[in-house]
C-alpha cells in the first residue's frame, strides 16, 4: 500500500512537465547521500545515508516509525534533468503541534553527478495521508547565494531548512524536487555590467534631484 502511494506521488510529480520525460542517469550510479530530518520541539534527529537507486527503496526506522526512502530521475531533454527524493513514514514525522519541520538533503554527503550540473529549481513538499499540504517557493532562487556552482548535490550543504507550523498535522511524506541543467549559466559581458552601472548612476542622480525638490521651500498657501 505504501509503495503504491509513493509510486502515485512520483507519477503526479512528473505529470506537470510539458516535455516528454524519460528515465536517464545524471546522478552517478551508486552515489551515496544523506537525508536529515528533525522536529523543532520533538527533536528525534535522523540522518539516514542511502544509495541513490531508482530501482530499489531504502528502509530506516526513527522514533518508532518505519521510513521508506525512494528516488528517481528523469531526462527532460536539452540537458535538463529532474531529480525526485521522497521519504515516507507510517506515522507523523513531526508530532508536536505547531513545531517546525527541520529537513535537508546532502547536508553532510551530497549527490554525485556524471558531469557538472547547475541547480535551477528546488522545492520541498509536505504531505499528510490525504495529499499535499505544503509546497515551497523555488528555493534555488531564494538561496542562490548559498548554492555552489556547479552544484555540489547538497541542499543545503551543512544547513537544513525549517518549515514552520508543520507539527501535529500528520505529515507522513516529504518530497525534494530538483531540476538541474548541464548548461553553464550565461555570464554577463563586461559591457552589460557597464550599462547596468550607468543606469544605476542615472537613477541615483534622478532620485537625488527629486529628493532635493521635495526638500525645497514651497510658497505658503494664501
Amino acid at each position: 500500500m505504501l509503495k503504491a502511494r509513493i509510486a502515485a506521488f512520483f507519477a503526479a510529480g512528473i505529470a506537470g512537465f510539458s516535455t516528454v520525460v524519460t528515465a536517464a542517469a545524471i546522478v552517478v550510479p551508486g552515489s551515496t547521500y544523506d537525508v536529515y530530518i528533525r522536529g523543532e520541539t520533538s527533536d528525534q534527529p535522523f540522518n539516514g545515508v542511502a544509495t541513490f537507486d531508482p530501482e530499489n527503496v531504502s528502509l530506516f526506522t526513527r522514533a518508532g516509525l518505519n521510513l521508506t526512502l525512494l528516488e528517481n530521475e528523469f531526462d527532460l531533454g536539452g540537458g535538463e534533468y529532474s531529480i525526485l527524493i521522497q521519504l515516507a513514514a507510517d506515522g507523523d514525522l513531526y508530532p508536536s503541534p505547531g513545531e517546525g519541520a527541520i529537513l535537508g538533503v546532502g547536508l553532510f554527503n551530497g549527490l554525485d553527478f556524471q558531469q557538472p550540473v547547475y541547480l535551477e529549481d528546488a522545492r520541498i513538499k509536505l504531505f499528510d495521508p490525504f495529499g499535499q499540504i505544503f509546497l515551497s517557493n523555488n528555493l534555488a532562487d531564494d538561496y542562490r547565494h548559498l548554492i555552489p556552482t556547479p552544484w555540489d548535490g547538497g541542499f543545503l550543504t551543512g544547513t537544513p531548512f525549517i518549515i514552520g507550523n508543520a507539527g501535529g498535522r500528520g505529515v507522513n511524506l516529504l518530497e525534494f524536487q530538483f531540476q538541474v541543467t548541464t548548461a553553464i549559466p550565461a555570464i554577463p559581458e563586461p559591457e552589460t555590467y557597464a550599462l547596468l552601472l550607468a543606469g544605476l548612476l542615472l537613477l541615483g542622480l534622478e532620485n537625488r534631484r527629486r529628493s532635493s525638490r521635495r526638500r525645497a521651500p514651497q510658497p505658503l498657501a494664501t
